[in-house]
């Protein structure tokens, strides 16, 4: 297809990702303004769903030993590019020798793949490596960069170090401009260079996620809370168990439904067993998670959506999560923590209840609290809903992100 729009070939290691829908809504409202031809090349294929116009724009590349080599060739024929890439990627202090050096070698593979493409420009996701190969790729053929950092890739300190944000000084300096969408991370990339990078904050359609547009359950029996998100570490789920069996020992009637794909799906299961909470929570979609319109259907059904979220040893914790925004434009009030960028958007007693992270007790108390107390639920929900349709609009926030990738 030929067009006169500049082409902008979005990186990103998977796609689509059940827990990173905020990609996919971008990457959707972009197409539809179609100021930009916009091509999107994934590592790997994600279980998420995607619409036809989106599935069109997707390319799925795998590394071959052909284009590795052809590869080098073209690198040694351009060879101050390519010194200029070895260069960088021997500063990058979060991997040895060896893996520099392997890296290196892919990327040097991939940038034979990219250049097929004839972007305009290359916008990479994740301030980890995604964004490392991008980096060698946009000095190996000297395509214009741009990057979007998220939370976990910008000051997580992973044991896999793929996950570890690595070389931001040079990323930064050589993008256009790096897109942040929480003010933490924000305030540890704008330090590197405070000209190049820009707070956009990702969102959801707050004209489509609404009560009337979501397809709605029969109304729960007994009051619901309703969780999302990764079955990881991070998301706390532990401490929503230990709250619910809390609850439980109160004569407080309730039931939880915790919705998302992850690797602890088994552990969490036998907590609620040990517990014995069997009947009272569930883990829906076996550990797989559910598509986000299914699981909008629950949410939009909830009495309370709790989100009790940690940092983690390695550093990681949350930006501010897409889940929390979707509850609020449903009108769902919201229990979360203190923890990484949330208090950013929901402040405690105004537009949500925040609670210490890792405190089963507390977020017992919040949960009772929200039962019990239906025009609290009421006030905060509102409350949320109306702030919150100011700063995550999700049209309103593209357009912003669109504004530099036309530069």
């Amino acid at each position: 297809m030929t067009t006169n729009k500049p082409r902008v070939l979005i990186f990103v290691p998977e796609f689509p990702v059940l827990s990173e829908t905020f990609i996919s809504r971008e990457i959707e409202v972009l197409i539809a303004r179609d100021n930009l031809d916009i091509l999107v090349l994934s590592l790997k294929k994600g279980t998420g769903a995607m619409s036809d116009s989106l599935s069109r724009r997707v390319s799925y590349i795998k590394l071959g030993i052909v284009d590795v080599v052809f590869g080098l060739i073209r690198a040694f024929i351009n060879f101050p590019r390519a010194f200029a890439a070895y260069e960088i990627i021997l500063a990058n202090t979060n991997r040895n020798f060896l893996q520099n050096l392997y890296l290196f070698i892919k990327s040097v593979g991939f940038a034979r793949i990219v250049k097929r493409y004839h972007p305009s420009r290359l916008h990479c996701h994740f301030l980890s490596e995604p964004s490392t190969i991008g980096l060698l790729v946009s000095v190996l053929e000297d395509i214009p960069l741009s990057l979007s950092g998220h939370a976990r890739d910008v000051f997580g300190r992973a044991s896999q170090k793929s996950l570890n944000p690595e070389l931001l000084d040079k990323k930064i300096a050589r993008a256009d401009f790096t897109a942040i969408c929480n003010k933490k991370a924000f305030d540890v990339c704008s330090k590197i260079s405070p000209d190049k990078v820009v707070l956009i904050y990702h969102g959801v359609n707050f004209s489509e996620i609404k009560r009337d547009s979501v397809e709605q359950l029969t109304e729960p029996a007994v009051p619901t809370v309703v969780s999302i998100g990764r079955l990881e570490e991070k998301k706390g789920l532990t401490y929503l168990i230990e709250a619910s069996a809390i609850l439980k020992q109160r004569s407080i009637i309730h039931k939880v439904t915790i919705i998302g794909p992850g690797s602890k799906y088994s552990e969490y299961l036998e907590l609620i067993k040990n517990a014995g909470l069997q009947g009272i929570v569930e883990i829906l979609g076996e550990g797989h998670g559910l598509p986000n319109k299914e699981a909008l259907s629950y949410l939009a059904n909830a009495t309370v959506f709790v989100l009790p979220s940690l940092e983690t040893k390695e550093k990681d914790a949350e930006g501010i999560p897409n889940a929390l925004i979707e509850a609020s434009a449903l009108q769902v009030p919201v229990i979360a923590t203190s923890t990484g960028s949330i208090q950013e958007a929901f402040k405690d007693g105004i537009n949500s209840l925040i609670v210490p992270p890792q405190n089963s007790q507390a977020l017992a108390d919040s949960i009772e609290k929200m039962i019990l107390n239906r025009s609290l639920r009421e006030t905060l929900s509102k409350k949320a809903n109306a702030e919150l349709r100011l700063k995550f609009n999700l049209d309103e926030n593209v357009i912003k992100l669109e504004s530099y990738l036309l530069k």
